[in-house]
């Protein structure tokens, strides 16, 4: 199954450089993408129309209304990268949206009041203008996983994205292949330090007693924690600082999968 991933991810890495677009943080996660986002939500597209601002006429208006909201307040609007009647450019991260399509986003406003939307933001389009269903059975799953999130953590917000550097998780994890769990996932919130050393781990959906005490364990004593590309963001780290790991069980297989 890791194998599988890995090859899913190195296909999205692989076709974004062919296609000569490169987005740095191609491997954000749901949970990564649900914490470090403005809104999260999903949304219909109202109208499309030229932006009057962009002199290069690279760049378009997308009027929207939400029909899910799970993070944050949904604006009125996104600013699409590509032109609105196309063609758009794919080495440029462009992306086509038309009116009456529904779109699964994560995004955040950014330094110029705007909120920008490209192939590098990975919305997912869930109806087409017909009113086609195009989503996936992986867009229904990150919804799920999204009204799961403003349940047990609606506040939760921060800027840029954390990493475990130690590499340890997933040979931690491969010592309970073919185990038995009655639950297919599992969601622990870390709290840490200015220094990103663990304080606190709770639980906020456990598989099982046993499991869980030593999982915790774990986290606390062996894990290393840093900052993703912190030259991107250089806001620095806050004391109280949360980050959510997700623990994913495959019952076919009796194996877990991490996703940081």
């Amino acid at each position: 199954m890791k194998k599988i991933v890995f090859s899913i991810l190195l296909f999205f890495f692989s076709s974004s450089v062919a296609l000569g677009c490169s987005c740095a943080n191609f491997l954000y996660t749901n949970n990564e993408k649900y914490i470090t986002s403005d809104f999260v939500g999903t949304v219909k597209v109202i109208s499309t129309s030229e932006n009057t601002d962009d002199k290069k006429g690279r760049s378009y208006i997308a009027k929207i209304k939400p029909i899910a909201i799970f993070k944050g307040k949904a604006p009125n609007q996104l600013r699409v990268a590509g032109t609105k009647d196309g063609p758009n450019w794919d080495a440029s991260c462009e992306i086509t949206v038309k009116p009456k399509e529904e779109w699964l986003v994560a995004i955040s406003k950014n330094s110029l009041d705007y909120y920008p939307l490209s192939y590098c933001s990975f919305a997912s389009r869930l109806k087409s203008s017909s009113g086609q269903n195009t989503s996936r059975s992986s867009h229904w799953q990150a919804i799920k996983h999204y009204q799961f999130l403003e349940e047990k953590v609606p506040d939760l917000h921060r800027d840029y994205m954390l990493n475990e550097s130690s590499r340890k998780l997933s040979d931690y994890l491969d010592n309970f292949d073919g185990q038995s769990f009655d639950k297919k996932s599992a969601h622990y919130l870390i709290t840490f330090d200015d220094n990103l050393n663990i304080k606190m781990v709770e639980i906020l959906q456990g598989f099982n007693t046993e499991f869980d005490k030593k999982f915790l364990t774990f986290l606390k004593q062996q894990t290393s924690w840093e900052k993703e590309n912190p030259h991107y963001n250089k806001a620095p780290v806050q004391d109280g600082t949360k980050h959510i790991v997700g623990i994913y069980y495959h019952e076919g297989e009796k194996k877990f999968l991490s996703q940081f």
